[in-house]
Order: C-alpha cells, then structure tokens, then sequence
C-alpha cells in the first residue's frame, strides 16, 4: 500500500510498506485543541467584521451624492477596497495555517495566489493611507490652493498610480519564483 505525505516543504514522502513511519511534525492534520479553536473564531469574527465594516463603507458612499464628490473620500474607498479584499483572501490562509499547527499544507498555487494577494492588498492599503494622510496636510496646510492640488482628474491618476504600483510590486515575486521556492531551497540543502 503505497501512502504519500506532503510536509510544508513541499517534499513528498512515500511510503510502499507499513512500518515506515512520518513523523506528526510532518502531516498535514487539523490539530483540534482549545488554542486553535479560539483563535479560529477570533479571525472569523475579524473576517466577518471587515467585511461587513468595509461594504457599509462602500455602500454609504455610493448612496451618498454628497461623499462622492468630495474627492478625499475615494481615497477611503480605495482603502475599504483593498482592506476587504486582504481580509478575503488572507484569513482563510491564516486560519487554515494555525489549524495545521503552522504546517504548510496547501499546494503551490495557493501559496502563490496567498503571496500575491498579500502582497498586492497590503501595500495598495498602506499607500491609500498615504494618500489620505497626503490630502489632510495639503488641506490644513495650504488650504486655499487644495482645489487646485486635487481635483478629479488628479485623485484618479494617484488612485491608478496606488494600484499600479501594488501590482507591479505583487507580481515581482512571478519572476524567478522557481529559484526562490520552498521546493527549490530543499532540494539544494
């Protein structure tokens, strides 16, 4: 009977007879203790609050006439966005990794979709707040030319350059990932 094994280093262990054994360290089983337990409601219960936090905020401001036009609130839109988005596609990741006790047990596109996102959400979020940060100077401190400063034209070219950016910097770990793996350290171990 052949059984294979997948440890969070990606090496894949087979096993033809019974007396080999994998040690627990390397399994990928759900550990069920009270730790883990409360930690996992605690993120769902963060998850469930930064959804539904965010799309209250991206509802209000779509039923508001008055906050869209105001241009510094796109830029909270923009951090709602990328905020709800970080929470959706990395919680589950992290619940999922305190449930197999810090184990990688996903396959490599999950790792890689994970990196990606992660990446990709938390600097557009970082450099939304930037912006936010950015709009309130200008408008404290040189009140009188803040229209000129931002307009429409110039909150979407800095909302764009954001997102760009993010992206640009997400999808530099693409290139040469092979190299950098997981797969690839251990192999030259």
């Amino acid at each position: 009977m052949n059984t294979t094994y997948i440890n969070s280093s990606y090496i894949i262990a087979t096993t033809s007879s019974s007396n080999v054994s994998i040690p627990s360290y390397m399994r990928c089983e759900i550990k069920t203790n009270w730790v883990n337990v409360l930690y996992t409601v605690g993120f769902v219960f963060i998850l469930i609050g930064s959804v539904v936090g965010n799309m209250i905020v991206l509802v209000v401001f779509c039923l508001s006439k008055q906050l869209r036009s105001r241009f510094t609130f796109h830029f909270i839109v923009s951090l709602a966005i990328s905020d709800m988005l970080l929470a959706l596609t990395c919680i589950p990741y992290i619940i999922g990794e305190k449930l197999y006790d810090f184990q990688f047990c996903f396959n490599k596109s999950f790792c890689f979709i994970y990196l990606i996102s992660d990446s990709l959400f938390n600097v557009s979020s970082i450099l939304a707040l930037l912006l936010i940060g950015i709009d309130r100077f200008i408008a404290i401190v040189m009140p009188f030319q803040y229209a000129s400063f931002l307009n429409r034209t110039g909150v979407l070219v800095m909302l764009s350059l954001v997102w760009t950016f993010s992206f640009v910097w997400a999808i530099a770990g693409v290139f040469d990932w092979d190299r950098n793996s997981v797969t690839s350290y251990n192999k030259s171990q």
